[in-house]
């Protein structure tokens, strides 16, 4: 009906789809398009970008990175954050690593979103070569009415200090 939809409306059913690697693959290249125009601009702004464990995982993941990075000239690399969704089900932990450890060789960062409302935010946080951790908004929000969550917040503020990660 040509309306614009939030992702919140069609992220979920693209999850485990033919069409997810390709919608993927089309908005790192639509965020360093965009990057790139701001830079011509005068603007050097980081773009930070949501990929799926699945999407990372594809075969082709790195080339199509590499090639879009270059196709942009995306200088430093650092300037694209690529986001996991702390709580996605990542069925191969190790092959993961790996493939973080893959597209930060080629100089882009990353960072654990949504960070606190999984089951397993210690592992991921200690062993995922990642750059930052994301606070989930949901602590963040309520921090000034909830001592809890206050003291999620400054624990989590911790562990990226101790584990020399920044914190967002």
């Amino acid at each position: 009906d040509g309306r614009i939809r939030p992702p919140g409306e069609f992220i979920e059913a693209l999850s485990g789809s033919p069409l997810e690697a390709r919608v993927g693959d089309w908005v790192i290249d639509e965020a360093l398009r965009q990057q790139r125009a701001w830079h011509e601009q005068g603007l050097t702004l980081p773009v930070s970008v949501n990929v799926s464990a699945d999407h990372l995982l594809s075969d082709d993941f790195v080339p199509m990175l590499k090639a879009a990075l270059q196709r942009h000239g995306v200088v430093p690399p650092r300037l694209l954050v690529l986001e996991i969704l702390e709580t996605s089900r990542i069925s191969d932990f190790n092959r993961v690593c790996q493939r973080l450890l893959e597209c930060k060789a080629l100089g882009v960062l990353f960072s654990l979103d949504d960070f606190g409302t999984g089951y397993s935010s210690m592992t991921y946080m200690r062993q995922l070569p990642v750059d930052a951790l994301k606070i989930d908004r949901s602590f963040v929000h309520t921090m000034l009415e909830s001592e809890a969550d206050l003291s999620i917040v400054k624990g989590i503020i911790g562990l990226g200090r101790a584990f020399d990660r920044m914190v967002i």
